[in-house]
This record gives structure tokens, sequence and C-alpha cells, in this order.
């Protein structure tokens, strides 16, 4: 009921008429401003409507607000709309979402601290927190260089909060652990990939 939209996605205001009416005036706001699109009123069936339009760039964050403007065809003026009836509701984002922390770390009994070493059959967590609600993160790990031998599960461990581990096995190569996380928030915003901890942890296997 509730979605987030970004630039280029389309708005649909769907609504249905007790009896026919003439075309209504739908007005569009979004975080308070006019859309800088143009809205598209439609009869799609009957006494049935709907007005469109696209989220452009130069729309303000926000909320989608609109005013439906009608009156039946004898001139009756109905009571202008302003809101949904079922509660849905579409807000704007345009802007990329960041992670705000990212660690690295092993379970290696012998070895803690930032600068791990870790050995075949150690578990390797990567941890991070995101700015703001985001999809399911691709975390690709590499260990020497090469791709890591076994499969990364990522997990949403609370709110914002993610896992990537995995388990290092006999046919990773020896050197330093590596990532890559990509990330795009509920609205399909893409944030920056990122390579590096934030606080210079790091896992070395051995």
């Amino acid at each position: 009921a509730d979605e987030t939209s970004t630039v280029g996605d389309t708005v649909t205001l769907s609504f249905s008429a007790g009896e026919a009416i003439q075309t209504p005036t739908v007005a569009v706001t979004v975080g308070g401003s006019s859309a800088a699109g143009s809205v598209a009123v439609a009869n799609t069936s009957g006494n049935d409507w709907t007005a469109t339009f696209t989220l452009a760039s130069g729309d303000t964050e926000g909320v989608v607000a609109f005013t439906i403007d009608f009156s039946d065809t004898a001139g009756n003026a109905g009571t202008q709309v302003t809101s949904t009836s079922d509660s849905s509701s579409v807000t704007f984002d345009k802007t990329a979402p960041t992670l705000t922390s990212v660690s690295i770390d092993s379970n290696n009994p012998t070895s803690s601290g930032a600068n791990e070493i870790a050995k075949v059959g150690d578990v390797v967590t990567l941890s991070f927190s995101a700015g703001e609600a985001i999809q399911t993160p691709t975390v690709a790990i590499t260990v020497g260089g090469s791709s890591a031998a076994g499969s990364v599960a990522v997990a949403n461990t609370s709110g914002n909060d993610w896992t990537a581990t995995f388990t290092l096995a006999s046919g990773d190569t020896e050197g330093v652990v590596a990532f890559t996380i990509d990330f795009s928030d509920t609205a399909g915003n893409a944030g920056v990939q990122v390579t590096s901890t934030s606080d210079s942890s790091s896992v070395t296997f051995d």
C-alpha cells in the first residue's frame, strides 16, 4: 500500500465514480511542489478513470499528493477528493543509499583484532549497515584474487543491518579476503559499489 518510487517510474492514480462524470481535473504534487511532468487523464472503462504521470529528476522528494475535481454530466460538482480510499500511497525518493558501516571478521579462535589471519574451515563474516532500507544486496567475495570456493550467504539480521558469510575452503587461494557490495534502496536507486571496510578491518587466508 505504501510504495517508494524513483526517477522514471510511472505513478497511476485509479478512481471510479458512482455515475457518469465529465473528464475530471487532476492535479498532482510531489513533495509539496507541482509535478514536473504532465498528468494524463483517461477514461479506461465506464465510470473508471486513471491519471498517470512520470516522476522526473526535477521533482521534489516526498509524498505524491493529488486533487481530483469532477462533475457529473448534468454539471453537478462533486466534493474535491484528496485522499485514497484504500490507504495506498507513493513517496518519491531519488537519493542513492549509502552504507554507514562495513567490517569484516573471522571466527578463528587464535586471531582477533582488526587484521585477522584465518584458515580452512573458518567462517568469514562481512557485516554492514545501510543508511536506509535497501533491497537484498549482491555480495561477491574473492580470496587471494580468486572467487571464493564456497557460496556466500547474505542475511538481513535486523532493520538495515546485513551480513554476508562464507566458509574458507582448501580450494581457496591464500591471500587477502576482498569483497564487493552492490545495493539499491527500495525505490531502485543504486548506491556506489562498496569494496572496503569503514573500520580498516581485514581478513587474510593462510
